[in-house]
């Protein structure tokens, strides 16, 4: 299930927050492009963006996998833009 933003405007060195919701035991990672840049047990997940592109973040639990999908880009400093963003997964 998409559940944000289909592309967040921030700063490179900012982070992107991932966090999932459902039955324990859950597993969150985050990847860019198609590499695991963080895979934990916690239901939330950070990591510091230094790269432009599409990130995923997935929400894993016996019942299956949820996955919200961002592209990032780089923008300046301005008050409607997103500095720093949260994905939100839901994993039933």
């Amino acid at each position: 299930m998409l559940l944000s933003a289909s592309v967040i405007k921030l700063l490179p060195g900012y982070n992107v927050s991932c966090s999932a919701k459902g039955a324990r035991p859950i597993y969150t990672a985050i990847r860019w492009n198609s590499t695991v840049l963080v895979n934990t047990t916690a239901v939330k997940a950070k990591t510091q963006v230094n790269v432009q592109g599409n990130y995923t973040c997935l929400g894993t639990n016996k019942y299956g996998t949820g996955k919200a999908e961002v592209t990032v880009i780089f923008a300046g400093i301005r008050s409607e833009e997103c500095i720093v963003c949260l994905i939100s997964v839901v994993a039933f």
